[in-house]
């Protein structure tokens, strides 16, 4: 459901590694060759080739060459920062799209989660008292927000939630205030999700020591970004450890995307926006393969992607084969008394069912202010900067079983 902003951070992740790398490679080569590119003439003979005009290119860099550590110091803290915006953008567009989605997945602002309208009027407050025609609020008209909260509270079956109603809190985007924000949301037990997600498993599995964890790597990335904004740097990260934190960023991002979708899914599941398409009978291979009857019209093809849902369990997972009388097929449709075998990317417990979402078409779309400034910029604030925060809302619930895919 948002393929398109962990592709997006995945592409800016990977752009600020492949600049470091090359930074590293020319900061090496000029280094490693200081004296013989330095001592090459200042002109060059008019035959000269094109193996001794890229030496003399190179050698008029010579000269302007920072030492070694301060460049070091330099590249380390552009790869950070830029990471660390890469990572704040990807979440200020996953909430943004969300709260657009919300009027579609709630009738009237009284139906929201209770965390939700109590952030979103608390937000809309705190705003209100900060408009000006500077700052970080100078696009918000009073008018405006007053107008759509009171279409909100006077039950309205149209809509519009003021985004940077839910970004006051003013902190950089460590483990708890990351959680805190999707508390706000509604998100119960987003901490357990991303910790336990799948993304995040692995990288800790294959890249880290046992006992680390998703909160620790996220902690230690922010304060490496805070030094690299703010202080004198101390401490350098390898071209590989940046890699391992851009990996571990793009690894949360994907664990948010699931978060978000979850939800979603569940609320539309819960509208009853869905049709069965077969209740499983058997399974097979720890749950990958599948047995049921198809209902009568319902059309399976290959690469469909499909949602898990039983009493304990909700994922979405992939048809990945279909087999009718022992022979694979690329498609079916149901005739209500034929049997199928599927095989499913994700695991599937006996008594579930497998459903397709039917989601009805969207509505005509209400106005909705621009995201501008929602998240302060971090290049200049860092916690130490805090003049106020948001208190914590609590959490009892876990998430069930399952995640679903982005």
């Amino acid at each position: 459901m948002f393929a398109h902003l962990t592709s997006q951070l995945e592409t800016e992740v990977q752009t600020a590694l492949k600049v470091l790398a090359m930074n590293e490679a020319v900061r090496d080569l000029l280094i490693s060759q200081h004296e013989f590119l330095g001592n090459r003439p200042a002109s060059l003979p008019p035959d000269s080739g094109t193996g001794e005009q890229i030496s003399h290119t190179l050698g008029t860099l010579i000269p302007n060459i920072p030492s070694k550590l301060d460049w070091q110091v330099y590249d380390h803290c552009a790869a950070v920062t830029r990471i660390y915006a890469a990572y704040e953008r990807f979440v200020s567009d996953l909430v943004g799209e969300y709260i657009r989605m919300l009027p579609r997945l709630y009738a009237t602002y009284a139906e929201l989660p209770l965390t939700l309208t109590r952030q979103h009027r608390r937000g809309i407050g705190h705003i209100l008292l900060k408009l000006g025609e500077t700052g970080r609020y100078k696009n918000i008209e009073e008018e405006v927000i007053v107008t759509q909260l009171a279409e909100g509270l006077s039950g309205a079956s149209s809509y519009t939630l003021l985004t940077e109603a839910f970004f006051i809190d003013r902190q950089n985007l460590r483990f708890e205030v990351l959680t805190r924000l999707f508390g706000s949301l509604g998100f119960e037990g987003s901490a357990r999700f991303i910790e336990s997600h799948a993304a995040i498993s692995n990288f800790i599995s294959q890249e880290r020591a046992e006992g680390s964890s998703a909160k620790n790597e996220l902690q230690s990335f922010v304060d490496y970004r805070n030094q690299a904004a703010h202080k004198k740097v101390e401490n350098l990260l390898s071209k590989d450890e940046t890699g391992a934190v851009g990996r571990f960023i793009c690894a949360l991002g994907r664990a948010l995307a699931d978060l978000v979708t979850n939800q979603t899914y569940r609320r539309h599941m819960e509208l009853k926006h869905y049709s069965v398409l077969l209740k499983i009978k058997e399974t097979h291979y720890s749950g990958k393969v599948v047995i049921g009857i198809p209902a009568k019209g319902v059309t399976l093809k290959v690469g469909d992607e499909v949602l898990i849902w039983g009493k304990r369990v909700f994922r979405s997972a992939t048809l990945q084969s279909i087999q009718l009388d022992g022979a694979d097929s690329p498609e079916t449709e149901g005739d209500g008394s034929r049997e199928v075998g599927i095989k499913l990317s994700d695991k599937a417990p006996k008594a579930s069912e497998l459903c397709r979402l039917e989601i009805p078409p969207e509505a005509p779309k209400e106005l909705q202010l621009d995201l501008t400034e929602s998240i302060p910029s971090s290049a200049n604030t860092a916690d130490s900067d805090l003049s106020e925060a948001t208190e914590e809302e609590p959490s009892s619930m876990e998430p069930e079983e399952g995640t679903a895919a982005s």
